[in-house]
């Protein structure tokens, strides 16, 4: 009897795009959480600083912390960030959201460009699992499109894709979505994404870690599994790998 993965593959019609998750699916919720996260809190007053000095930076700056003023506004214990949406004043709260993992697009905006020195300085590398890259390539050669879906920024996937120590992956990637085309967890999101590919939902299978993202895929009408890295093989409805597919 086919493994659910073979099940999956084998259903009508044959996924004609793969949107994949980052964190937990595609690579090691640890890389995030003890590598980027901290590199991003420690480098966050020396980035605003020089961001603030360079005239493109600085508007980029301007932009991200207007849209994080309004977001302040709704919140409960933040730390003070006087005359908001003064960047000068920002850093605390920036901190406070870190800490909180909070899936803001202007937080994200702002740690991807803190990151995107940390990759070209050589102090980070990407990860990934050992089998995402073979089933890329393998979804690739059945003509299948491969596209991320993260709550990180756009530029942060590409930095993480394209900084692995096996090379660049970027090549073999067809997009990328953020948080800019809408949350996660609302079934709307991945209607959108559908369309941009020119796809209908039903054409995309979507993996991810998290069940409530698999759940509002799947009410989008999309085709979509949860994967589950500790697991040692697939289980009934769960993936422990891309292997099988």
């Amino acid at each position: 009897m086919a493994n659910f993965g073979e099940q999956v593959q084998k259903r009508d019609p044959a996924p004609k795009a793969y949107l994949l998750d980052i964190e937990g699916t595609t690579t090691p919720i640890e890389f995030v959480t003890k590598t980027l996260f901290p590199y991003a809190a420690r480098e966050l007053g020396p980035f605003l600083r020089e961001s603030l000095n360079d005239p493109q930076e600085r508007l980029a700056l301007i932009s991200d912390c207007c849209l994080l003023s309004d977001e302040y506004e709704k919140e409960t214990g933040a730390p003070e960030w006087p005359a908001r949406p003064d960047p000068q004043g920002a850093q605390g709260y920036l901190e406070w959201l870190i800490e909180l993992d909070r899936k803001s697009t202007a937080l994200k905006s702002i740690q991807g460009r803190i990151w995107e020195y940390g990759y070209q300085s050589g102090r980070i590398k990407g990860e990934v699992y050992d089998d995402v890259w073979p089933a890329v390539r393998r979804w690739k050669g059945s003509g299948a499109k491969v596209c991320i879906y993260s709550s990180g920024s756009v530029l942060a996937q590409r930095l993480l894709f394209s900084h692995l120590p096996e090379g660049d992956m970027t090549a073999d990637l067809d997009g990328y979505f953020d948080t800019t085309t809408g949350p996660k967890r609302d079934p709307e999101s991945y209607r959108r994404i559908a369309s941009t590919l020119e796809l209908t939902p039903a054409d995309v299978l979507f993996l991810s870690d998290v069940q409530e993202e698999v759940d509002a895929a799947i009410a989008s009408g999309m085709r979509a599994v949860r994967i589950d890295r500790g697991l040692t093989e697939d289980a009934s409805g769960v993936l422990a790998s891309f292997r099988s597919l």
